[in-house]
């Protein structure tokens, strides 16, 4: 006797047997992932461990070798390993009187002055030293609006010995900020003058904010001592085109000095484009090209009035005109009536010669 098949039956069995395979799969799966997991521990913690002793055991070596290249590294020598650094450096001279006075450590912290926490970091960990205030020193073109100040009050002490205000300083300077352990107030206080590069100085570009610009023009102004060495201020930073029309109004109309002429150099192309600074050193006006100023900067009524009042030969004149940036009937009209001016001179001069 056969057993009916029955379809639906057969459905419900074979849906439960798979549920318990899947459930037993699931189960050892489970089992075989955690066992994994715990032996991924342990060969993590283990690796862990190995570099641990590793490490434990490099330390005492590692510490012995940097004893011995620490023994090596003195302040005499340390230059040349922080010349393979790659740090920032500044531009400083140390060339002048007094320069062997200048100790090594600080020579390092000025040229490398926008590394100088490296250089310090450097000195600590290889018991180089230096005194306490020399993390407290400061080049004169970082000084902060206080120390600018300071020295606004007290500009008729701006000097450097034997005249080396712009260069060959450095011996100087530091034997001025070492005596008062680079406290700047006490250096004012104690010395009549106080050594401060100006070369430095002016490349603190807290001058050219309006501030410090308008304390500058007001000493110059007002010829307060030393001030005029602010006319060198382009020597070192660039001020804006305005700056320069405000301080060429304070230079003198005549015995200029140096610094004077070599400011109205940098700036002679203002001449030609301020009708007030054209105006105001017209009479300083000179046909050498290689003067300060050269009358083909100027503006074109100060050039006419200059050229017309030379006294010099007809052709001299015209070679003079013909050098003029101005259009060619304006020199054509200009040669016109110098030729007018001359017949009417020469008249003048005929007429007085026969009464």
């Amino acid at each position: 006797m056969y057993l009916e098949y029955d379809e639906e039956s057969y459905q419900s069995f074979e849906s439960s047997f798979m549920s318990l395979v899947n459930t037993e799969v699931e189960k050892r799966v489970n089992e075989y992932l955690d066992e994994l997991h715990s032996l991924r521990e342990v060969n993590r913690l283990s690796e862990q461990k190995i570099i641990e002793l590793t490490q434990t055991n490099k330390k005492p070596e590692q510490m012995k070798l940097f004893e011995v290249l620490k023994s090596k590294i003195t302040l005499d020598n340390i230059s040349v390993l922080i010349a393979h650094l790659n740090l920032e450096s500044s531009s400083v001279d140390f060339e002048g009187m007094h320069k062997d006075e200048i100790p090594q450590w600080f020579k390092l912290i000025v040229k490398y002055y926008p590394d100088k926490d490296i250089i310090f970091a450097l000195f600590d960990l290889f018991d180089i030293e230096y005194p306490l205030w020399a993390k407290s020193y400061k080049l004169p073109y970082d000084y902060n609006e206080s120390e600018l100040d300071m020295i606004f009050s007290n500009l008729y002490k701006m000097y450097v010995c034997n005249g080396c205000i712009f260069e060959h300083n450095m011996g100087f300077h530091f034997s001025s900020v070492s005596r008062y352990k680079g406290n700047l107030k006490n250096l004012f206080e104690k010395e009549s003058y106080v050594e401060i590069p100006w070369n430095l100085l002016l490349q603190n570009p807290l001058l050219t904010q309006d501030k410090y610009f308008k304390l500058i023009y007001d000493s110059i102004l007002n010829k307060k001592s030393h001030s005029e060495y602010f006319f060198k201020i382009q020597d070192y930073q660039n001020i804006s085109t305005s700056q320069s029309k405000e301080l060429f109004k304070l230079i003198p109309t005549k015995n200029l000095k140096e610094i004077h002429k070599n400011f109205v150099k940098k700036n002679s192309y203002l001449l030609k484009f301020n009708t007030e600074l054209s105006e105001l050193f017209k009479d300083q006006m000179t046909e050498n090209q290689y003067g300060h100023f050269y009358y083909l900067d100027f503006q074109y009524p100060q050039q006419k009035a200059f050229i017309m009042q030379r006294n010099i030969r007809m052709d001299k004149k015209i070679e003079m005109i013909c050098k003029l940036n101005i259009p060619k009937e304006e020199k054509i009209k200009f040669i016109s009536e110098l030729a007018d001016q001359t017949i009417e001179d020469i008249e003048s001069d005929f007429s007085n010669d026969t009464i």
